[in-house]
């Protein structure tokens, strides 16, 4: 059985994080400003909050990705998507945390290719693609997280923050690639993943065909701020 996990253990593994940060800079002297900034996150959460990722099952498994990933982003993006998992509020969301749960669900509307994926959360691309996917159902999960479109500039790289091995979703069991250019594979039987599904499931069948029938019809496209 694992260990409950801690903010003690998230400060460890976020020590080891900027360490490692560090190691890799010598010449800038400095701690990693997103580093800082997600533990600072961390640190901000309520004693529910707590109980919700112990809810979750989510626990000390997850600080050797934390203190490995070697990526600063996934550890500034991370406490949001804990975040959004436990309350389901998706303006916890911001950058690689949003396209996470964009493309996750994109998948589950059909997308089987990287473009198609890329169209889906982006509205960019190679519009052919959306014959393998239900576009309209995506466009409604992107209304449902606030209805801001991914940055078809920035997706590349938040996908990767997103779905690369040992990044975001990996870290958390739900999702990962073994090609960096692939598509990411989904672990449907992660009660993580099921939570984002139950977050999103919560709009009523009725107000989903409502947001597809609008998207469809009057085709809105509003670009995220820039940043993984």
């Amino acid at each position: 059985m694992n260990k409950t996990l801690t903010i003690d253990l998230i400060r460890n593994a976020y020590a080891l994080g900027n360490a490692a940060y560090r190691a890799r800079n010598p010449e800038s002297g400095t701690d990693s400003k997103d580093i800082a900034n997600g533990l600072a996150r961390f640190e901000r959460f309520s004693a529910a909050q707590w109980a919700g990722i112990a809810a979750l099952g989510i626990d000390a498994s997850i600080v050797e990705g934390i203190a490995n990933t070697g990526n600063v982003k996934v550890l500034l993006r991370l406490p949001q998507l804990i975040d959004y998992l436990v309350t389901g509020d998706h303006r916890a969301l911001q950058g690689s945390a949003k396209t996470a749960v964009v493309e996750a669900l994109a998948i589950e509307a059909g997308a089987k290719t990287r473009d198609a994926l890329r169209f889906a959360a982006t509205g960019k691309g190679d519009e052919n693609t959306s014959d393998q996917i239900d576009v309209s159902k995506a466009r409604a999960f992107v209304r449902a997280l606030g209805g801001t479109l991914i940055s078809a500039s920035t997706e590349p790289t938040q996908n990767s923050v997103a779905f690369a091995r040992g990044n975001l979703l990996a870290i958390l069991g739900i999702a990962h690639k073994t090609d960096r250019r692939g598509m990411p594979e989904l672990n449907r039987d992660s009660g993580l993943y099921r939570a984002i599904a139950k977050h999103v499931n919560r709009i009523s069948e009725r107000d989903l065909i409502a947001l597809s029938e609008e998207t469809a019809a009057k085709p809105k496209r509003t670009r995220a701020k820039k940043g993984a």
